[in-house]
C-alpha cells in the first residue's frame, strides 16, 4: 500500500518540484524572436558604424575642402553632371543620418553649384530621404541606434516631450527657427506618437526658409556677388541668434 501511495505521489509531482519547469511553445517562440531582434540590432549598429568610418575616409577631406571653398564643389558638379546631383543627395542623406556632419556648408555648396532653387530642392530631397531613414531605424532599433549619436538624457530633455498636445506646432516651430538642433529632433520625433508621413511634411515645409537662405548665399558667392552674400549670411546669423534664444526659452518650459 505504501509503495502504491509513493508511486502515486511520484506520478503526481509536477516538473516544477524538480526545479526544471518545461517551457511552452509560445515562450520558446518569444525567446527566438527576441534573439533575432537583438541580432538585427547588433548587425544594424555594426553597419552604421562601418558606414560612418567609410564616409569619413572617402569624403572627409573632400567635404572639408568644399566647405572652405564652394567653388571647388561647383567645378566638381559641372564636371559630373547628373551624377553630381545624385551624389549630392547621397551626401546630404549621410549628413542627416550621421548627425555629426554639419548641413549648412553642404547647402551653401549646393547653392553655388546648382543655384539657389536647384540647391534647395536637392537639399530637401536629401533631407526627406535621410529623415525617413532615421525615423524608421529609430522606431525599429530604439535607443541602441540613437545613443550612437546622442545621449538619452539629451534627447528626452527636448520640449516636444513636455508638451504632447502641442507636438505638431512645436515641431514646426523648431524646424522653422534657424539655430535649433534639427539633427537631434530627427532622432527624438520617432519616440513620440507622430506618424512618419506627418513628421516628414512638417519638417520639410518648415526647413525651407533656412535652406533657401543658405543656398541663396552660396549662389551669390558663386556669382561673385560678395556684398549680397555678406548681407544674406549676416541676416541669417542674426535670425539664428534670435532663434536660439527662442529655442532656449521654449526648452526651459
Amino acid at each position: 500500500m505504501d509503495e502504491e501511495n509513493g508511486n502515486a505521489r511520484g506520478a503526481g509531482e509536477s516538473p516544477d518540484s524538480h526545479g526544471t519547469a518545461a517551457q511552452s511553445p509560445e515562450s520558446n517562440e518569444q525567446a527566438i524572436k527576441s534573439a533575432r531582434r537583438k541580432t538585427i540590432e547588433r548587425v544594424g549598429v555594426i553597419i552604421i558604424l562601418a558606414a560612418i568610418i567609410a564616409i569619413s575616409f572617402l569624403f572627409g577631406r573632400r567635404l572639408t575642402a568644399w566647405a572652405r571653398d564652394p567653388s571647388l564643389f561647383k567645378e566638381w558638379a559641372q564636371a559630373n553632371g547628373w551624377r553630381a546631383r545624385f551624389s549630392f543627395i547621397g551626401l546630404f542623406v549621410a549628413q542627416v543620418v550621421f548627425a555629426f556632419i554639419p548641413g549648412e556648408p553642404l547647402e551653401i555648396a549646393a547653392g553655388a553649384a546648382f543655384g539657389a532653387i536647384g540647391g534647395m530642392l536637392l537639399s530637401l530631397a536629401g533631407a526627406i530621404i535621410g529623415s525617413s531613414i532615421v525615423f524608421a531605424l529609430t522606431r525599429a532599433l530604439g535607443w541602441r541606434f540613437v545613443e550612437l549619436f546622442f545621449s538619452r538624457k539629451r534627447v528626452e530633455s527636448l520640449a516636444i516631450f513636455n508638451s504632447p498636445r502641442r507636438l505638431h506646432s512645436l515641431l514646426f516651430l523648431l524646424y522653422l527657427i534657424p539655430g535649433t538642433p534639427k539633427d537631434l529632433l530627427n532622432y527624438a520625433a520617432p519616440f513620440t506618437r507622430i506618424s512618419m508621413i506627418r513628421f516628414l511634411i512638417i519638417s520639410t515645409v518648415a526647413r525651407i526658409p533656412s535652406v533657401i537662405t543658405s543656398t541663396w548665399g552660396g549662389s551669390a558667392i558663386s556669382a561673385n556677388r560678395l556684398n549680397s552674400a555678406i548681407i544674406i549670411f549676416a541676416a541669417t546669423a542674426l535670425i539664428s541668434l534670435a532663434g536660439l534664444a527662442i529655442y532656449r526659452k521654449i526648452h526651459k518650459r
